[in-house]
Formats: C-alpha cells, sequence, structure tokens
C-alpha cells in the first residue's frame, strides 16, 4: 500500500502498519498532510472528533513514528506535524503478522474511503456542476502480467509526480485547484486462485468489465 516514492517513510513492521488501521488515525494523518502543523484541539476541529480523543490518537501516532513535535509559536500551543507527507506500507513474506496487519490496514482505508465516496454520491444533487465534472468512479478488468502490472501502477503515481508538493505549499496550486481525494485499488480476482466452480462473494466473476463515468450531473 502507499506510493513508489523513494522518500517515503517505508515500513514491513507489523507492528507499526496496525497502528494505522483505525478510522481516527488515517483522518488525523490526513490532515496533518494538508497543513504545516496543528495542535489536538485543531485536529479535533477538522475532522470533528473531541480533543481528548485526538490527543490519544496523536499520542499513539508519535509512538510509532508518524508524526511529531512542531515548533511553537507560543508558549501554550503544542502542535503536531507528520514525519514523512509519503508513506508506504510492504508486505514482508517472512513474517507471518505482516499480511493480516496489511490486510487490517487496508481494510480501514477501504471503509474510510467507501464512506467519503458514499456522501459525495449523496450531496451530488446540491453540489454545483463544476464538483460533479471533477468526479470520477470507474471500474473496468483486463488480463495483464505481473511486469505490465507493475509499469500500470508506476506510470500512475508518476502521473501524480507532476502535482507533488501541493498539499504542503499553498503556493504551487495554480488558481481554480481544488483538493481532490484519489483512491486507487487493482486486485487480481479471486477466481485466478480458486478451484473451480467455488462460489465468489461479491459480483460476478464471469460478468463483463464495466466502466462508469461521473455521478449524475445534477444541479440545485
Amino acid at each position: 500500500m502507499g506510493t513508489f516514492d523513494e522518500s517515503a517513510d517505508v515500513t514491513s513492521d507489523p507492528t507499526r502498519i496496525r497502528a494505522l488501521a483505525h478510522p481516527i488515525r488515517l483522518s488525523l494523518l490526513e490532515y496533518l498532510g494538508s497543513v504545516d502543523s496543528a495542535t489536538a484541539t485543531q485536529c479535533a476541529e477538522a475532522i470533528g472528533e473531541s480533543v481528548a480523543s485526538c490527543s490519544f490518537h496523536l499520542r499513539t501516532l508519535a509512538k510509532h513514528k508518524y508524526i511529531e513535535r512542531a515548533e511553537s509559536h507560543d508558549s501554550k500551543s503544542r502542535p503536531w506535524q507528520v514525519v514523512s507527507r509519503n508513506r508506504s506500507q510492504t508486505f514482508d513474506p517472512t513474517d507471518r503478522e505482516s499480511l493480516p496487519a496489511i490486510s487490517a490496514l487496508g481494510t480501514a482505508v477501504v471503509h474510510q474511503t467507501s464512506a467519503r465516496i458514499e456522501a459525495f454520491l449523496q450531496a451530488a444533487p446540491s453540489l454545483p456542476q463544476d464538483a460533479i465534472e471533477r468526479s470520477i468512479l470507474a471500474t473496468t478488468a483486463t488480463w495483464l502480467t505481473e511486469d505490465e502490472h507493475k509499469e500500470l501502477i508506476e506510470g500512475f503515481f508518476a502521473q501524480l509526480e507532476k502535482f507533488r508538493g501541493r498539499n504542503a505549499d499553498p503556493s504551487l496550486r495554480p488558481e481554480g485547484a481544488v483538493r481532490n481525494t484519489i483512491f486507487l485499488a487493482s486486485t487480481p480476482e479471486l477466481a485466478n486462485y480458486l478451484p473451480s466452480g467455488t462460489t465468489i462473494p461479491g459480483p460476478n466473476a464471469n460478468a463483463e468489465p464495466t466502466e462508469a463515468a461521473a455521478p449524475p450531473k445534477e444541479t440545485s
């Protein structure tokens, strides 16, 4: 999970990875990654949680070296900042705890992202047209070798490199830019690995590939 950025905080430590598998911690990291620094109170206001809850989860993130204390501009505030804005979690086949930790984090990310997308879709009818035109939901399937799949993913992250630094530095954002959340998932279908005739939960594994574009362009 994560990017191929060589400067990223890369870890295969199951304990560190599991520390991220919590919706509040994911929200805190996302928010702190979008600002220079923030106090627990500011974090609480930003993500809609209590200050006490945020303080606890911030300390947990600090314990696992995802965030650290930032320079304070006064004697009272105690802000936090991310250690790295780019994080990558890798699977270690020699550690039996590695895959369960990766799976736990992946599940938390998928649930959080699903809730975000559902909230956007529910709000879509009342959003301006440009918000709808900036969004897309798409799914497709194709046959790829391992090398082709790697090339596809690396190409995706190479495109994102064009926009590096914009979260941290507002001066890099061109006029008209808004913050977009991009979610990438690519997995081989279970049918590739299960015995023929095995019942697979979810959509029909033999269905034709489909693509869905942006949500209906309804405006208020």
